[in-house]
């Protein structure tokens, strides 16, 4: 029997990244806090997925600047950015190795690029595993969906397209319709109408999105 002389690839372990948060779940969230019920397992769930994508967002962002996470015991690994593709990260505290192309790819056209969201996500993770009270966390979730939802992700989509599932114009379309109900916190009620007028006298993509939804209803 003949024997190939091909040494297998050596396997190396490669990052993971966090999905978008599902409207559905967002939905849920509001419907019920807007009728004055609090779920804190639901508070959690969308508040912890909306942290590790906050995660994801910026260890790209840094890996983009030259500083790679690696996977494995998360030592920072330096690479060059103006060498080619096929750069070998290497980690020197374990001995993890990967070509920065295929570590590229494992985040290519997921839409993990910060962009201007950076000092949101940056805020997100600091504040938001500090609080404790259920109210506390969802005015937090509110802040950061209602931040982002005006700013960029580095090109010309909204930043909340980074963080919602769904095409530009359903996650427009979502935002704008999602339901409050007359037991939602004033405060985050407020922030709510400061965000649409923004956007009305703002942001050109949203406005047609806002008008087009207008038209359908």
């Amino acid at each position: 029997m003949l024997r190939s002389n091909v040494m297998p690839q050596k396997e190396h372990m490669l990052p993971s990244w966090a999905p978008r948060i599902a409207r559905r779940d967002i939905r849920r969230l509001y419907e019920m806090s807007g009728k004055g019920l609090i779920d804190t397992d639901l508070i959690d769930e969308v508040g912890y997925g909306l942290y590790v994508r906050c995660e994801s967002i910026l260890k790209v962002k840094e890996a983009m600047r030259g500083n790679i996470g690696c996977p494995n015991c998360e030592t920072t690994v330096r690479r060059s950015c103006h060498v080619a593709q096929d750069e070998l990260l290497h980690c020197t505290r374990c001995g993890w190795e990967c070509l920065w192309q295929e570590y590229r790819n494992t985040f290519e056209g997921k839409l993990l690029n910060a962009g201007s969201m950076e000092r949101f996500c940056k805020e997100f993770i600091g504040s938001f595993a500090a609080k404790r009270e259920p109210s506390d966390k969802l005015a937090i979730i509110d802040t950061l969906i209602h931040r982002l939802h005006a700013e960029l992700d580095g090109g010309n989509k909204p930043g909340a397209y980074a963080f919602i599932d769904g095409s530009i114009e359903d996650v427009a379309s979502f935002l704008d319709r999602l339901t409050y109900g007359d037991q939602m916190p004033e405060d985050i009620q407020a922030k709510r109408d400061a965000w649409r007028k923004r956007v009305r006298s703002g942001s050109k993509f949203w406005t047609k999105q806002l008008l087009d939804n207008q038209g359908e209803a």
